[in-house]
């Protein structure tokens, strides 16, 4: 694509090609036929055009030689002789060219209109999608254009989620074409060490994907990208932690079940004012309702029902929330029951907010983004700063089926019912699917009002094994010193800018 050849574009292209010592050649747009071809030894004008199935091509000499506006009357000069038929502009030409230049009397050449000699002028500000001038901000934003209009929307989200973490806000305004393979492993070995392994990893083919699109036909030439440049960008190793295994590869992954008074634990955290009050209400549903991180965070304050006497309520959630729902084409809401316990804290919570969502977005992450609902990892780096936590957000609806199916004696299609694994139904229940219509909520009563209160039994002897849990400044401090661990701020690791 011709671009306008100035000066800071030559100084731009020699960078880049100082870089990575891959050959480069800019065609002119201003001059007909002109082309700049940069080699690692140095940068040389020349011509070339086609006239009736005929190439006429010649080599002017180094940038050193010729400025950039005698080069382009060099061109001009060039393409109307040719058009003209007036004559060839080979070696003779260019020689007679070059003596004219230093004052020597040559042959008459035919008359040819030239451009006037005109003094550089300074380099003027860019516009924002000028040649190579994609940085990290702008190419984000193109990229992300391109997955919002081609992919699911859910796929857009994560990926919006991923390339807008603050993780990367030290690149905002770096160039895409300077920023390193290496520079982009490091941010990943940071999130990995901050116990985010497996969100290092999808951070990681996030950024691999953006830099394959951005090294496209199509936007190369912008970016200064080339194609494959991030192909080798992986997160580090994941770490082992099943002891026994003789092959890490083959060691099961995420497995743990947290016991009963580790959960016990995590409410008497949750309640002790170490978390503000949307944080806390939002630990202690994840708890008590075993569901996903992302439909708790994305609940609608219209999703929570009452029933009876208005003691208890129906949390309904739409498939569009629900991860197995959109797998299966399901077109109805998950219900799970809530006991008075739970629904106390949904009723509070309700009053502390004007929200659409229950759970609103404390801040847009970036100026002109609409507010909508808290993010999933709002959870997980809250199990991940408490003390003594080992839970994951998974870990917590292991446990509901584990504990549920060992002490509370329920089967495993009264878990499924609640954890959203096809309501506890096949695929082809065509009973269900077309006859039993209810939202089965009269079988998952006796289960979720046993596991409310089972969880519950666990919170005062969590205090009494740990009576620190009621000391919120210690809590507190524990907080902080965790969450300056996870975010990689010592022990010489390359800290996250924010």
């Amino acid at each position: 694509m011709p671009v306008e050849i100035t000066k800071t574009v030559i100084s731009d292209t020699r960078r880049l090609v100082a870089a990575d010592g891959k050959r480069r050649d800019l065609t002119d747009s201003k001059a007909p036929g002109l082309l700049l071809r940069f080699g690692v030894k140095g940068a040389k004008w020349s011509w070339k055009t086609e006239i009736a199935d005929k190439t006429y091509r010649i080599e002017f000499g180094p940038v050193s030689e010729w400025t950039i506006t005698e080069a382009r009357n060099l061109a001009i000069l060039a393409s109307s002789m040719v058009r003209s038929k007036a004559g060839n502009p080979d070696a003779a030409w260019l020689h007679a060219r070059r003596a004219a230049r230093m004052g020597v009397q040559v042959p008459a050449e035919p008359e040819v209109l030239e451009q006037p000699e005109e003094p550089e002028e300074p380099p003027q500000p860019r516009k924002p999608m000028d040649f190579h001038l994609y940085n990290f901000k702008g190419a984000r934003t193109v990229y992300l254009k391109e997955v919002e209009r081609t992919l699911r929307k859910d796929t857009h989200r994560d990926y919006k989620q991923l390339l807008e973490d603050e993780c990367l806000d030290g690149l905002a305004d770096l160039k895409v074409s300077t920023i390193t393979r290496a520079r982009l492993a490091r941010i990943a070995a940071v999130v990995h060490r901050s116990g985010r392994e497996r969100y290092a990893e999808k951070l990681a083919g996030a950024l691999r994907t953006m830099w394959n699109y951005l090294g496209t036909d199509l936007h190369t030439a912008r970016s200064g990208v080339e194609p494959g440049v991030m192909a080798g960008l992986r997160a580090p190793t994941a770490t082992r932690t099943e002891r026994g295994a003789a092959d890490p590869k083959r060691a099961r992954k995420g497995r743990y079940v947290p016991p009963m008074l580790e959960l016990g634990r995590i409410l008497a955290i949750a309640r002790s004012g170490a978390f503000d009050d949307a944080q806390s209400t939002a630990i202690e549903l994840l708890v008590f309702a075993a569901q996903r991180r992302r439909p708790i965070v994305s609940c609608w304050r219209n999703d929570f029902v009452p029933v009876a006497s208005g003691d208890r309520g129906l949390w309904r959630m739409p498939p569009a929330h629900r991860k197995t729902a959109a797998m299966r084409d399901d077109a109805d809401d998950h219900v799970v029951p809530l006991p008075p316990l739970v629904w106390q804290l949904i009723q509070r919570r309700k009053k502390e907010t004007n929200s659409p969502w229950l759970f609103p977005q404390y801040r847009a992450r970036r100026e002109g983004m609409d507010i909508t609902h808290m993010s999933p990892e709002v959870l997980t780096r809250a199990l991940l700063m408490m003390p003594g936590i080992k839970a994951t957000p998974h870990d917590i609806r292991r446990a509901f089926g584990s504990h549920g199916e060992k002490e509370l004696g329920w089967t495993k299609h009264k878990t499924r019912q609640i954890l959203d694994h096809a309501e506890g139904e096949t695929a082809n229940d065509v009973t269900s699917a077309s006859y039993s219509l209810h939202d089965g909520t009269h079988e998952k009563w006796p289960t979720m009002l046993r596991w409310v209160e089972y969880v519950e039994g666990f919170v005062q002897p969590a205090i009494d094994a740990d009576p620190r849990l009621l000391d919120v400044d210690w809590l507190k401090c524990e907080i902080a010193k965790r969450r300056r661990e996870i975010m990689g701020l010592d022990d010489g690791v390359e800290p996250i800018v924010a």
